[in-house]
């Protein structure tokens, strides 16, 4: 996938939707003493090249991050950091979400070329392919109040 000179953007309304549905993202807690668990909230970027320009794969790990919301006005800047270059690369992020609710929750996702994005091992949002700031929208997933549930995003 290629992602555009400065004009790209990944804006996963992830974010909007967590906070209106009241879902939260969080990493793997882990404790610093046994009874004193400590949250983490955001998802894990593993960041790789692709193969050739445009393969749209997942070639090479270079990087693995802690990203603490995927909303990137400008995500060229993250992916050079991470890659070494800001064309021909492809990220996973990986999670838990936890709602505060119980019942529909819709994900929508915006992004320059191709997005998936799965809850639960249950892809909801399948855009891969190379396209321009087309946002998609999931349709309702049950989610339960309380349990944390799997997430992948893949750009």
């Amino acid at each position: 996938m290629r992602i555009r000179r400065l004009r790209n953007r990944f804006a996963l309304l992830l974010a909007t939707a967590l906070g209106v549905t009241g879902l939260t993202a969080t990493g793997p807690a882990s404790a610093a003493a046994e009874d004193d668990p400590v949250e983490i909230h955001g998802l894990k970027g593993e960041y790789w090249t692709h193969s050739a320009p445009g393969a749209f794969d997942f070639h090479e790990l270079k990087a693995v991050a802690f990203d603490p919301h995927l909303d990137f006005d400008n995500l060229e800047p993250r992916l050079s950091l991470t890659t070494g270059r800001a064309d021909d690369v492809s990220v996973r992020w990986t999670g838990k979400i936890v709602p505060e609710t119980t019942g529909s929750h819709t994900f929508s996702v915006s992004s320059d070329n191709g997005f998936r994005l799965w809850v639960d091992g249950a892809l909801v949002i399948d855009h891969w392919i190379d396209d321009w700031d087309n946002e998609q929208t999931s349709e309702p997933v049950q989610l339960t109040a309380g349990r944390a549930h799997d997430i992948k995003v893949e750009y």
